[in-house]
């Protein structure tokens, strides 16, 4: 069935609530039941379980369950023994000022490019407690981290990013008819029309080096530094303590609980009421007191999960690896007991629950857009519109906001490749251009969604809420969209 302009009407159900209420798990909820609602009418609800046990029983799914739910069991192992503390330390020692703290952030993501889920864990982990000390609020380090995760990742054909999109682009007869050896060799052909991760890493440059003026929200979050308020004050979400440990806040201050201070008693809040840490760990209750770890507990389990990523093709080898390292390096010099370990390790799974949900929902939503029908009907309604000169800009623009939409910037491209791709060969556009849209409109549904999981990851890496970080780094990715948008018009226009 064909459901028309109203297949719209879920993304927009999730968009309006999501900034309405600044909640992103809800919005999503509310989306998925409305449109299955549209779809299954009073059956909506048997309807919207089926897809979730669909999504749960997905191994890809499952895979990205485990794999962030192991990311924070070594974030949570690497700071209760202070290897994440030491490594900072070092790094620190570098930054002289606030600019080199975030151009080195930017450097630092640029290196650590093998997949954008690793690159963000690691560097939240590391550069926050730098960057806090130098007076940048967490969503200028936030928006740095961000930036430089997918759109290098896409940039590199070794990455996990070059792999997934050649495999896609090189199953149709069509891209395989244009003369290339194989699929990387067209893949690397078509890197310097990439322009949205290229634009990115420009702009972020810029931002970096306080050339680019502070926008919207990142300047509101600039005004409350030069007020005199902390970096690490947000909205809401997750802030970190001064070792990099994530906590709860709320408007203003730390959410209601107890937090006890170094002698043990409870702070009070100018309410009365007690501050409470939140969900992972802090150092020093988890860690054995008097014994602090080395940078080299930091840097053995970080450069183990790159090497076997790199080696065996698969990230959840290395994060299991690295985790067992950590069991070999910390017990026998008494970093942890075994008791602490496991306590850490379950507790820094656990603190990821609230992620993951946003993460199964993200997926349902995707599920809900395919049902409903919204990619076919946006692609009908600009399909009138396409010419070989515009094609790829009108392509960029469809994919990059269905991707925003769903969230889904692996899933949408995959869904539209096979569409796309004849349409270019028919129209005769030029065909890297257009497989360059379609890479680049999926490295902007990653960067600039509300609910992806690179903002997600991002968020809780630098400890704030996912939405004050979306919101901050918006009118950024949408500089670099216009700019892309007008690259692809250009080269479409000139025949290039």
């Amino acid at each position: 069935m064909e459901y028309g302009v109203v297949s719209i009407v879920p993304a927009l159900v999730v968009i309006i609530i999501a900034l309405a209420t600044r909640r992103t798990f809800e919005a999503l909820v509310v989306g998925t039941f409305s449109a299955y609602v549209i779809i299954a009418g009073p059956g909506f609800l048997t309807a919207w379980l089926d897809v979730l046990f669909e999504v749960l029983t997905d191994y890809d799914v499952q895979w990205v369950i485990m794999v962030c739910g192991l990311f924070g069991s070594l974030i949570a192992l690497l700071s209760a023994c202070h290897g994440t503390f030491a490594f900072t330390e070092k790094i620190a020692g570098v930054c002289r000022s606030a600019r080199s703290s975030l151009v080195i952030t930017w450097v630092m993501g640029i290196l650590i490019f093998i997949d954008d889920y690793l690159n963000i864990i690691t560097l939240g982990t590391c550069m926050c407690p730098v960057t806090d000390r130098h007076g940048e609020p967490r969503e200028a380090t936030a928006y740095i981290i961000d930036s430089t995760g997918a759109p290098v990742c896409v940039l590199l054909p070794i990455s996990t990013w070059a792999i997934f999109y050649t495999s896609i682009f090189w199953s149709q007869p069509e891209t395989a008819a244009l003369g290339y050896a194989d699929g990387l060799s067209m893949y690397v052909h078509l890197i310097p029309y990439a322009f949205y991760p290229l634009f990115t890493l420009l702009v972020v440059l810029l931002f970096c080096l306080k050339l680019l003026p502070r926008l919207g929200r990142m300047k509101k979050a600039y005004d409350r530094i030069e007020r005199g308020g902390s970096a690490k004050t947000v909205t809401s979400g997750m802030e970190k303590n001064a070792e990099g440990v994530p906590t709860k806040t709320v408007a203003g201050g730390t959410e209601k609980g107890t937090e006890k201070n170094a002698a043990g008693a409870g702070e009070k809040n100018a309410a009365g009421e007690y501050d409470r840490a939140d969900k992972i760990i802090k150092e020093e209750d988890m860690g054995t007191p008097g014994r602090k770890g080395t940078v080299w507990d930091f840097l053995v389990p970080i450069l183990l999960v790159i090497v076997l990523t790199i080696v065996c093709g698969e990230m959840m080898v290395g994060l299991i690896a690295a985790i067992v390292v950590c069991l070999v390096m910390y017990l026998p010099r008494k970093l942890l007991s075994l008791e602490r370990f496991c306590d850490v390790f379950m507790k820094g799974f656990c603190n990821m629950i609230p992620t993951l949900a946003v993460v199964v929902a993200a997926f349902i939503m995707q599920h809900a857009a395919d049902d409903i029908g919204l990619p076919a009907f946006v692609i009908s309604v600009v399909e009138p519109f396409m010419s070989a000169a515009l094609f790829p800009a009108i392509v960029f623009l469809v994919v990059a906001a269905l991707t925003f939409v769903t969230g889904s910037n692996w899933g949408i491209p995959a869904v539209c490749v096979p569409i796309v791709i004849p349409l270019a060969a028919s129209l005769d556009a030029n065909m890297l251009l257009t497989l360059a849209a379609v890479l680049s409109a999926g490295t902007f549904g990653s960067h600039a969604c509300f609910y992806s999981d690179a903002t997600l990851l991002t968020s809780v890496s630098c400890g704030i809420d996912n939405m004050d970080h979306a919101l901050s780094q918006f009118p950024y990715a949408m500089i670099g969209a216009a700019l892309s948008f007008a690259a692809f018009l250009a080269c479409g226009i000139a025949g290039i």
